[in-house]
């Protein structure tokens, strides 16, 4: 993505406001090269169609805002978890993997989540932005990883950072999946409650990281 926009009026922090949402909503719709910079400022209710511009340089920086108001709620949560269970004692490795998913399945709780979850879906696989990702999410998904060595050790070397993109890669399809199935007017199955989705989801990471 493009370096840093320069920084906004604090005046204008609503229409920059109107604008991330708008931009989530469509590219949810759309996808994310079926959007232009023109059509979310048309959306979000900006009569200067080069509001984008202003508010975050160019739509890439507009993506990356998108991802990082999310990311920094869900990385100070996993940090907050795991101040709490290290005080407590050794972190399990189910613990850890709970640590990981919980704050992401919350999203689940509200359209605007759910939106989120499926954009996160769908920048996992993009050439160009799917390392920002991992970067956006990287504190508190490390910490957390490294009391999952029992897992992990047992994969050869050469191995792990692929297994470990794969799951990053399922976590957030099955998010987007069950997203889809919350908002879909007539599911072809019914999304599983919460707590046995997350059960589902944790036990399918355990599968993954096991030799």
């Amino acid at each position: 993505m493009t370096s840093e926009p320069p920084p906004a009026d604090p005046r204008s922090a609503p229409g920059r406001r109107r604008l991330l949402d708008a931009a989530r909503r469509l590219f949810d719709e759309h996808g994310l090269h079926g959007v232009s910079a023109r059509a979310i400022a048309q959306a979000a209710g900006h009569r200067n169609v080069a509001a984008v511009n202003y508010h975050f340089g160019d739509l890439d920086g507009l993506l990356l805002a998108l991802v990082t108001e999310h990311a920094d709620a869900i990385d100070a949560a996993r940090h907050r978890r795991l101040d709490e269970l290290e005080a407590a004692g050794p972190v399990t490795t189910r613990q850890a993997v709970e640590v990981i998913v919980g704050p992401l399945v919350d999203l689940l709780g509200d359209a605007q989540g759910r939106q989120y979850l499926r954009l996160l879906n769908q920048l996992a696989s993009h050439p160009v932005h799917a390392d920002e990702v991992n970067v956006a999410f990287a504190g508190g998904l490390v910490r957390a990883a490294a009391h999952m060595t029992p897992l992990t050790a047992q994969l050869p070397d050469d191995v792990r950072p692929h297994r470990v993109q794969d799951l990053i890669g399922l976590v957030l399809f099955s998010l987007a999946r069950q997203a889809r199935l919350i908002d879909h007017e007539a599911p072809p199955v019914p999304p599983l409650p919460t707590a046995a989705y997350t059960a589902e989801l944790i036990r399918a990471v355990e599968t993954q990281l096991r030799p």
